[in-house]
Parts: C-alpha cells; structure tokens; sequence
C-alpha cells in the first residue's frame, strides 16, 4: 500500500483539542438542512445580490465546502484535480494540484471536499483519496482505493462524498475484500475492511446511523443497499436495489430510512424501518412517485419534501405513510434541493434556482432567478454558511448575499 505521510507529530498542529469543525456535503448533518438564521425571506424579481464570483474551477460538479475561515471547493483542469481555496470576500488563498482526474463520461470532479479540524479530504473520479492541510493545500497522505486495495470503479466514475465519525474516514473501494473500509483519518491507515456485499459502489454518498446503541455505515452499491457495523465493518443487512446508478443519499430518522428512488419498474421511493437492534428491517410503506433521479431531499417535522422525476413536481410526502400532500410543479431532469429557516432552496438542472416556502397544505414561490454560466450537466449541491449562497455551476463559484435585515 502506498501512502505518502508526513511526520505524526506534526498532526498537533491541526487537530488541537477543542470542539471539531465540520464542513461537508449536505450540510452539517448531510440532510441538507443548514443551521442558519436571518436570512431574507422572499427574494427580489432579479434574485439576490451577487457577492463575488471565480470563473476558472474547471469541470466538475463539486460543490463548496464552507469553514469559519475557508470555502473550498474543486475542478478538473487538464486531466488534473485541482482544490482551490478562498477567504469568505473571494480572494484566492491557494490552489493544489492533486493528481489524475475523471476523463470519462461527465468528465471532472465528482466529490465535494470534507474538512475537519484543519485538513480536508477529497476523492477523485479515480479512487484516489487525498488528505490534505486547509491552510496550505500541503498533502499529508494519499491512498489509491483501486490500487492499494481492491476497489473496482463504477460507470460514472467514483463519486462518493466521504463521511468521519470521530478519527475514522469511511468509504467505499467497492472490492471483493475490501468493499467498505474505514481509514485512520489522520494518517490514511486502514482500520479495518469489510466484505459487504461485494457488489461495486453506485455513486451513492453514505451516511452513519446509530440504531440499538452502536453506529452503523448505510449506503447503496449497485444492487443493494447496505448496513455495516461501524466499529468492525460486519454486514448488519442489506435490501435489494434495481438499476445500477444510485445517486441518493439515505436520509435516516429514528429508526426509520427513506430510499428517495425508483427501487423497481413498478415502484418508486422506499421507507424501510429498522429493527431496534439494527441487524434487519422490514418495509413500512411504498410510493411510485417518490423517487428523484438525483438531488436528493429535506425533512422537516414528519414531511419529506422532495422532486419526483417521474411527476415533475416538487412534492411533500407525510414521512410515517409516504402520502402525498401537496405538490408544485417544475419541469426539470433534475432538481437539487436543500433548506434553511424553513424554507426549500431548490437548485434546477436548467441554472433556475427558487425559493419556495411550504405551507399547510400547498407551496407559496418566494422568489427565483436564473444563474449566468454555461447550464448544462450540472448537479452541484447548493451552501448555505453566514448569510451567504454558494452555487456551483459548470466552471463558476457564485457567491449570492441571503442575509436578512437584523
């Protein structure tokens, strides 16, 4: 295995003592749901204000990640994965190369960097994973999840946005031993590695879960969706999926996890209840419509608010049954959609972007505008940090104010 290291002891210099700062895809608690507070509640005719842009991220489809200090993000510049990084005005602090980048189809960087208590992480399309230092951009270690283990790519390229829980950094090589492996964040050791289900990964972002008083790492490959203990990586359970590509990211709540896709021709999204000890499960309900192509959704109270791709509408469905509540329509491939002070910022594959504010029984447009850019192909996920809106779109940063008058 190959991973290049610097000295252990110069991990002190980032890791400290005091609480831990996360920023990652999804938000804090990669739900989409971000923790702000008076931000504007409609928005004028020609959108909100335009704070600062950069134009030159290469391609890719990596949204930001927003610390107290940083916005990082990355692209593809001539077959090379690049991290950039900015002060919150816009001013860039370092760009770093990192090494080989996705070529094939949809070129350009899949995943949005995790920073944690001073060093980032970041996987390109090929398996490469890269830690590195948010001041600097300086690597500290790499591992090749294709070469140093026996991880196999998936079609679109390997695009999953990693997750830590305390020290440990966990992913998805999608090998016949190594299936899902949790990494020794700080220096890139394997902790363990686990058989799974054997089946490549498929493009799905894994979440941890804590059911019966241990944690467990859930996400999809690319027939099924899986549970691996996450202190030793056994097989908890998996279910059955149709199809290959599985974009989604599982949104879980006590006990209960909802598959926002189509599981079958027949049916749609999925909720699957899991058992107390967190070893099986059993379905609570189904519904046909209640599945998007990619973008994922939001929950708040006991309604899932998401885009159904076979109906084109924004939908709330009631989280305990899966009924549908109420509906906007939007004429979209695709549609991203995260939240902040109870409103929905959805994001269109077409550049649209809409403010929509639920109701008790219908959604009220709170404002849309366009963004300016090449749209196509694009499906970054939008952020939310301070006041401010964070839009990648082809080979831009857009950086919108949303604060509110105190």
């Amino acid at each position: 295995m190959f991973i290049f290291l610097l000295p252990v002891l110069l991990l002190g210099t980032v890791t400290g003592s005091g609480p831990s700062e996360i920023a990652q895809w999804r938000g804090p608690s990669r739900d989409g749901i971000y923790p702000e507070k008076n931000l504007l509640s409609s928005w004028p005719s020609e959108g909100p204000k335009l704070l600062w842009k950069f134009e030159n991220l290469g391609k890719g489809y990596s949204s930001a990640a927003v610390t107290s200090d940083y916005v990082i993000t990355a692209g593809c510049i001539d077959s090379t994965l690049v991290i950039f990084c900015f002060n919150h005005s816009g001013k860039s602090l370092w760009q770093q190369k990192m090494g080989p980048e996705w070529c094939g189809d949809f070129p350009g960087t899949r995943s949005t960097p995790l920073i944690c208590d001073g060093l980032g992480y970041m996987a390109s399309g090929l398996g490469t994973i890269y830690c590195f230092e948010t001041a600097t951009g300086a690597l500290r270690w790499k591992i090749d999840l294709f070469r140093d283990l026996d991880g196999r790519n998936c079609r679109w390229g390997f695009t999953e946005n990693l997750v830590i829980d305390g020290n440990r950094l966990f992913c998805t090589p999608g090998g016949n031993t190594a299936n899902v492996v949790a990494l020794d964040r700080l220096t890139g050791r394997v902790l363990w590695k686990s058989r799974g289900n054997g089946e490549i990964s498929a493009c799905c972002s894994p979440v941890i879960i804590e059911r019966g008083g241990r944690k467990y790492f859930v996400t999809k490959t690319v027939h099924s969706v899986i549970s691996v203990d996450a202190e030793n990586g056994t097989l908890a359970w998996k279910y059955p999926l149709e199809g290959d590509t599985h974009a989604n990211i599982p949104l879980y709540r006590d006990g209960y996890l909802c598959l926002m896709e189509r599981t079958s021709e027949e049916s749609g999204g999925v909720m699957l209840k899991i058992n107390e000890d967190g070893k099986s499960i059993s379905e609570a309900w189904r519904n046909p419509y209640a599945w998007t192509s990619q973008g994922d959704g939001v929950l708040f109270g006991n309604i899932l608010y998401m885009y159904s791709s076979g109906k084109k509408k924004v939908y709330g469905f009631d989280w305990k049954t899966g009924r549908e509540l109420f509906t906007y329509p939007l004429n979209t491939p695709m549609l991203t959609i995260i939240a902040a002070e109870g409103l929905l910022y959805c994001y269109s594959f077409n550049g649209e972007v809409y403010l929509l504010k639920p109701g008790s029984d219908s959604f009220v447009l709170m404002g849309k505008f366009t963004l300016p850019g090449n749209r196509k192909e694009h499906c970054a996920h939008p952020v939310i940090r301070d006041g401010k809106l964070f839009f990648r779109i082809d080979n831009h940063l857009l950086v919108y104010s949303v604060a509110g008058t105190s």
